[in-house]
């Protein structure tokens, strides 16, 4: 059935008023991925289920309120199938259809999803990230994730901070010019006084910790059960006590 899916064949296993948006991919840790159908209910009912997560997750941490949110996802549409069916990210898709206003919060935009590169990719975010003063909230799928980008901050730190001083780049990272226009005017700006504030982190102890650049931070979000949970004790030496790691859930 999901092969005729795939083709375009959404009579297989779907009817008119549930269209086939997308299929998303399973991880392929044992073989190869699986193609999972994403439908408008579908994605329907994991918005919902976000929505209800949010709520729980702000009620408890109201200092969350009025501070942005630095998100890590993938792409959804990473190829297609033969009937032109995007692959990739339902978290992505999610991303990608926010309203405007609720997309302002993100620190991340969208299109730095589609950066092919993951060393590329991990640069541009903490690039963007650093620069900004108010993160308030760290959520991406894997820990293993975060300790990723804390792991490059420090071994990026002089080449990180001289771009937000200087408002640039660094040409060691090549991205798409599709990219590189869309987020243009953001790594155009130049922030001495807030790479002033990222070097004051690094003279006291000669790392660029990420629980030292974002004061304001008040959450993690990352999967905890299963094997996510082997990397925990490395996410909570990162970021310290002062900082509760909020489980997603099975979403």
């Amino acid at each position: 059935y999901i092969e005729r899916l795939k083709v375009g064949d959404t009579q297989a296993l779907l009817g008119p008023e549930n269209r086939l948006l997308m299929f998303t991919l399973s991880s392929g840790t044992t073989s190869d991925s699986k193609f999972i159908p994403v439908t408008t209910q579908f994605l329907s009912d994991y918005r919902r289920g976000w929505q209800i997560w949010g709520v729980h997750a702000y009620d408890n941490r109201p200092g969350l309120n009025h501070k942005n949110i630095l998100q890590v996802t993938s792409d959804y549409n990473r190829f297609q199938t033969p009937a032109g069916i995007p692959c990739g990210n339902s978290s992505g898709l999610a991303g990608a259809m926010q309203r405007p206003v609720v997309r302002f919060l993100y620190t991340i935009p969208f299109i730095v999803s589609k950066i092919e590169n993951p060393l590329a990719k991990y640069y541009m975010i903490l690039r963007l990230a650093l620069a900004d003063d108010n993160v308030g909230l760290i959520t991406t799928a894997n820990p293993s994730t975060v300790m990723q980008l804390a792991t490059l901050a420090d071994a990026e730190k002089e080449s990180l901070i001289r771009d937000i001083a200087d408002g640039t780049f660094s040409e060691r990272f090549a991205i798409s010019q599709e990219v590189r226009q869309a987020i243009h005017r953001r790594l155009s700006r130049r922030r001495p006084r807030r790479a002033r504030q990222l070097e004051a982190v690094v003279a006291k102890s000669g790392v660029l910790r990420l629980d030292e650049v974002w004061p304001r931070l008040e959450q993690l979000a990352v999967w905890m059960g299963g094997s996510c949970g082997a990397y925990l004790p490395s996410v909570r030496q990162q970021f310290g006590d002062r900082i509760p790691i909020r489980d997603h859930g099975l979403s």
